[in-house]
């Protein structure tokens, strides 16, 4: 009989915080799951740590040689045979009710295919950093897929039948970024979600693949944002520049910090337009998405106001946002005052 949730994890000389992972799904309130772990050529002391546990849930695959984390998750997507498949990495922890939560909510809500959680963000040493958090609607996790991933990969859970309708794995040309592609191409199947809740724990150090291969890993991540763009048909041709400085990337290759910003501001209000007119929302959800990115775009165009070009913006802006301009308008004013010697 198969089980109702395949935990996937995939784990290249990670001995160092292997058993705190571990331990994390084997001692989870929903009891009814098979966990997959790749061993994808360590040469620490991975192997002998997996020996130490006989528990049956425990399904083990070794690679004889490195075949890096995408081929060893796409190893595990084949041999999963749960109704739904949770990722963790290694070096992170699940709390106990974690599996049993995420398989309540897509039970309950049947047209979600995928499903993610807060984590709080872990030290070397223990120290707790907060919470990183990503969006919670789907309407808002598609606006941030344009730019940018909107889970966090250790806390997912995915649909088995959705990827092998759709044939959807991870793509074995990526070594960086393969999450964010994968749930771009998600996103025609089913709705999108994530929890508000922190059920993992994240732990940060230097050896991270975000960390040593961070430069590669933007590079794929421009690519797939630019997909996701040409994909909805927003008609905008992009710059490598522009596109750095929509992913917030454009420190090295942008000198004025000034003008990044309001080129940033001319762009996302143009991408902003674009997706609203070719979405056509008309919900609460995009109404406040909406609006915290007018914000925003004011904030950036508020540098050199009396330029003509960004004048041109600002009233281009207040077309789409009077209200908001006028809040902003009247926040000079008073400040003005404030400053004026009594």
């Amino acid at each position: 009989m198969s089980p109702e949730v395949s935990v996937v994890m995939a784990v290249y000389n990670g001995a160092g915080h292997l058993r705190q992972g571990v331990e994390g799904i084997l001692t989870q309130t929903c009891d009814d799951f098979e966990f997959i772990i790749i061993d994808d050529g360590s040469t620490d002391e991975t192997s002998s740590i997996l020996d130490t546990y006989s528990d049956p849930r425990i399904v083990r695959l070794h690679n004889k040689y490195n075949l890096g984390l995408t081929q060893s998750l796409n190893i595990g997507l084949d041999t999963a045979r749960g109704e739904y498949i949770a990722r963790q990495d290694c070096d992170d922890r699940s709390h106990p009710c974690r599996l049993a939560k995420q398989t309540d909510y897509l039970k309950t809500h049947p047209s979600t295919v995928l499903h993610g959680t807060a984590a709080r963000e872990i030290g070397p040493s223990g120290e707790d950093f907060g919470v990183h958090s990503q969006p919670c609607g789907d309407t808002t996790i598609r606006w941030k897929l344009l730019l940018h991933n909107a889970f966090i990969h250790s806390t997912v859970m995915m649909r088995q039948k959705t990827l092998h309708k759709h044939n959807l794995k991870y793509n074995p040309e990526l070594p960086y970024s393969q999450d964010f592609d994968l749930w771009s191409r998600m996103l025609p199947y089913g709705s999108l979600a994530n929890m508000a809740e922190t059920l993992v724990d994240l732990r940060l150090h230097a050896r991270q693949r975000t960390h040593t291969g961070w430069e590669s890993q933007q590079m794929i991540a421009d690519q797939i944002s630019r997909r996701n763009m040409n994909a909805m048909g927003l008609g905008m041709s992009l710059s490598d520049d522009d596109l750095a400085i929509l992913r917030w990337r454009a420190g090295k290759t942008v000198a004025c910090e000034g003008w990044h910003r309001i080129r940033e501001g001319q762009l996302l209000f143009g991408l902003l337009l674009s997706y609203d007119k070719s979405v056509q929302h008309n919900d609460a959800e995009w109404k406040c998405v909406y609006q915290q990115q007018l914000q925003y775009i004011r904030q950036c165009l508020a540098f050199f106001p009396t330029n003509p070009t960004l004048l041109v913006n600002q009233i281009r802006l207040a077309v789409h946002d009077p209200t908001g301009l006028l809040h902003d308008l009247l926040r000079k004013v008073t400040r003005s005052l404030h400053r004026q010697p009594a």
